[in-house]
């Protein structure tokens, strides 16, 4: 998942256009969507500000302050709390099974990997054990 998914799915959420979420307006419904799609970046992808700032097209002091306001927002309006948590709901989701499709990935690459050795030590010492 990537900020751009985050922020599809957050300027759906608000029924708001993402070029208009990501761009440099500030009406309030506008700057909300935006701020929750930042505190989203923030809370599910684990990215720094630089990287959110540069995704929003913002500096990383605003993309901070953008993020302490959806945290200030979600603590007095319960509406946008409500929305801002079932897009996390839906997304965290959608991670979660991202990252369990890339482990098991590694775990089928360890398994590949390791599996001709195990198989050729098992032989061995069957073979030992029959030499006996």
């Amino acid at each position: 998942m990537r900020v751009a998914h985050i922020q599809q799915e957050t300027a759906k959420a608000f029924g708001v256009p993402v070029s208009i979420m990501a761009g440099r307006g500030r009406l309030g419904k506008h700057c909300e969507a935006r701020n929750a799609a930042m505190w989203l970046s923030w809370q599910l992808l684990k990215c720094g500000t630089s990287h959110i700032g540069r995704e929003f097209m913002r500096d990383p002091a605003t993309a901070l302050s953008g993020i302490q306001r959806a945290g200030d927002l979600m603590e007095r309006r319960a509406e946008y709390r409500a929305t801002v948590m079932s897009l996390r709901r839906q997304l965290g989701n959608k991670r979660v099974r991202e990252l369990t499709i890339e482990a098991e990935g590694v775990v089928h690459d360890v398994i590949d990997e390791l599996m001709p050795a195990f198989v050729d030590s098992v032989i061995e010492g069957v073979m030992r054990r029959m030499r006996k």
